[in-house]
């Protein structure tokens, strides 16, 4: 979670922890009492659902941008695929012709250690 929403969640929190002190320590009746705890959470249920959804529209906008962003970085992704993959394939190649060299001139040898009649 990001500082910012946790730092909204720590306002909300406490915000509610206050005011419900603050209705609870309060010197009024209990009808008057129950009515404003009704209008603080109607309030509070409102405030809640329009961020729910500021933060839902706003996760729908970024959703829908993904195939922009996606094709836009498409071709840096493929040529950075083709690099990675030029470069291992020339390691490669070096590596069989290394060791077929290796294989060729073990095979000289052998072949040059062999009595020549038997």
């Amino acid at each position: 979670m990001s500082r910012a929403g946790s730092a909204t969640i720590g306002v909300v929190v406490g915000g509610a922890v206050g005011a419900i002190a603050a209705l609870l320590l309060a010197p009024k009746r209990g009808e008057e009492l129950r009515s404003d705890v009704m209008n603080w959470t109607r309030d509070a249920e409102h405030k809640a659902a329009e961020k729910l959804r500021h933060a839902g529209s706003k996760m729908a906008s970024g959703i829908r941008q993904m195939p922009q962003k996606v094709s836009e970085k498409a071709p840096q992704v493929v040529s950075a695929a083709k690099g990675m993959f030029q470069r291992g394939a020339e390691h490669t190649a070096e590596g069989v012709e290394q060791s077929s060299e290796m294989a060729a001139e073990k095979a000289e040898q052998h072949a040059e250690e062999m009595p020549h009649t038997l």
